[in-house]
């Protein structure tokens, strides 16, 4: 059968199937993200691929994501869609406008993270949205744990106007640099954002134009039932039960848990988080939105990697948070941190479905805790060129500057194989290049390794850390800053009878640096990241000889460490 706009009763058929659209509008999105890639200024945009892009219907629905798109923002972007159009209705729109926010229980869960939405127009009224969402560097305000309440933590910009019809909002962008250490590095990445959606609106009429489409509606309802039809049939292929998971993750100076509940019934998926530790007196919150997007990543890397990203596709699932959870803070708890918690969502998630491995989910789809991303930041003000670059370097500007580091630790080892060395996990961000920080903060790597025996032993060994070490060159002192640095204590968990990755470190000559506040650094003191590995999967028994030998021999494992865990002695 043939599918019909219920507009004008235009076919949908051949060259128009619906699911050539969706190709189009993806092809579009990954177009905006390379917009954003090549015009954004702050090196966690360019380098540490820190944003995402998508489209969405005129219902707000999630309508083409990319594969490139971290999993948390895909999650929090759609939310943040609708939670901001219902404070700005969509008939006030006209062709032109975008609307901005940074509110964390509305984007990404804490001030840096700047969501823009530009409504899509044809034939004079609204199809769809482009939205993006970005981790800008700076917002002032404290990037540390130690905020009182979400007002430390920087600039507040509640739903409202980047664009009017096409003007730019002067007055805005002035208050937004005037709250950045670098203003135009800050207002730049707002305008690549702003070229991006407008980008994919131009796209997307242009695909309405070509296929003589009047919107997006037929298309979008096809796609959206089918996506959902698809992820229930696949839920109903599980066995119903409650299958029930506790884990400890890092707090600052605390204790949390975070429990979870993962109830299978029929074709449906409820997770519930009570039990949960409460809200924290530290920045480490997560708004509730972030919970969810987490979680249904969780879901999705288990259930359907092969589904594509449509709002259907969530429709069969349902979480929850208890208020007042550190999961599901009530506003205006400090937020700044909130990674540190959130991304051992997937970890409790996954321990709880591990014992449908591998009779119902396939083990190449569940893995063990991993390391995570892990970033550090450097603040301070070039006042002059340090005495390290006088002879020639990089070509640092005057005044103040704030730069981020990514750096990922090991992946879990998944039912199948090893993990993965050094990778990004539970989002899609890059390794930022030791060069681009080297040429934007006075610094030198001194070292930067695959940390050998930092996997978790198992049948299948967890990946490899890192260890990275960094030397100060400024001649006056600058701040040295903890953001996301995770499973310091417990460390990523191994499955089904495997052991822990390595736990993580991080410190300045030796001694151990807090999350909690920024530490002073000084002219050649060396700060140290030792990145955690990840945990194995299936009993140490079961892994072969051959693989322990290939281990030592890359330098994966050492010799001591194959005879202690693996019993396999190596002349």
């Amino acid at each position: 059968m043939d599918l019909v706009s219920p507009h004008d009763g235009v076919p949908l058929t051949g060259a128009n199937s619906a699911e050539i659209v969706r190709r189009r509008l993806v092809s579009a999105v990954e177009e905006a993200e390379a917009v954003i890639t090549n015009t954004a200024y702050s090196s966690q945009i360019t380098e540490g691929q820190d944003f995402s892009s998508a489209i969405y219907d005129a219902d707000r629905g999630l309508l083409a994501g990319t594969r490139r798109g971290s999993g948390s923002f895909v999650g929090t972007l759609g939310r943040g869609v609708r939670g901001v159009l219902d404070l700005i209705p969509p008939e006030t729109l006209v062709p032109g406008d975008t609307l901005i926010t940074n509110d964390p229980w509305l984007g990404g869960g804490h001030v840096p993270d700047v969501l823009s939405i530009r409504p899509i127009f044809w034939g004079g009224r609204i199809v769809g949205y482009g939205a993006s969402i970005v981790h800008v560097s700076d917002v002032g305000g404290k990037p540390t744990g130690d905020g009182r309440d979400n007002f430390e933590e920087g600039l507040h910009i509640p739903p409202m106007h980047l664009y009017r019809a096409g003007v730019l909002n002067a007055d805005l962008m002035a208050i937004i640099g005037a709250n950045a250490r670098r203003p135009r590095q800050v207002q730049g990445d707002v305008q690549a954002m702003g070229s991006a959606n407008s980008l994919m609106e131009r796209r997307a009429q242009e695909i309405l134009e070509q296929r003589g489409l009047p919107d997006f509606h037929a298309v979008s309802a096809d796609l959206q039932g089918r996506a959902e039809r698809a992820m229930r049939e696949r839920i109903a292929t599980l066995p119903d039960g409650t299958y029930r998971d506790e884990l400890d993750c890092d707090g600052l100076g605390e204790a949390i848990r975070i429990a979870v509940a993962v109830t299978i019934y029929q074709d449906t998926v409820a997770v519930d988080f009570t039990g949960t530790s409460p809200e924290s007196r530290w920045g480490i919150n997560v708004p509730s939105q972030l919970t969810y997007a987490q979680t249904m990543y969780a879901l999705r890397v288990v259930l359907a990697p092969d589904i594509p990203m449509l709002e259907g596709s969530f429709r069969p699932f349902r979480v929850q948070a208890p208020e007042g959870s550190i999961l599901n803070p009530r506003p205006p708890a400090p937020t700044m941190l909130r990674t540190i918690v959130v991304h051992n969502v997937c970890g409790a998630v996954w321990r709880a479905l591990a014992p449908l491995v591998p009779a119902h989910i396939p083990p190449q789809r569940i893995c063990a805790h991993f390391g995570g991303i892990w970033v550090v930041r450097f603040r301070g003000v070039y006042r002059e060129v340090p005495s390290a670059y006088r002879r020639g370097g990089p070509a640092h500007m005057v005044g103040p500057y704030t730069e981020s580091y990514f750096a990922s630790g090991g992946m879990g080892a998944l039912g199948n194989r090893d993990g993965q060395h050094a990778v990004s996990m539970p989002v899609n961000c890059w390794n930022v290049p030791m060069e681009v920080m080297e040429s934007r903060a006075p610094v030198v790597f001194e070292e930067k390794k695959l940390l050998e025996d930092s996997g978790g032993v198992g049948k299948y060994r967890g990946g490899l850390g890192q260890k990275v070490r960094i030397r100060v060159l400024s001649d006056v002192p600058i701040d040295f800053i903890l953001g996301n640095v995770g499973r310091l204590d417990p460390p990523p968990f191994g499955l089904d009878g495997a052991g822990p990755g390595r736990a993580g470190y991080v410190g300045v000559d030796g001694e151990p640096a807090s999350p909690r506040s920024a530490h002073e650094v000084h002219k050649d003191q060396i700060v140290t990241e030792i990145i955690p590995g990840g945990g194995g999967f299936g009993p140490v028994s079961e892994r072969s000889r051959e693989a322990v030998e290939r281990d030592v021999r890359l330098g994966y494992v050492s010799r001591q460490a194959a005879l202690s865990a693996y019993g396999v002695e190596i002349a």
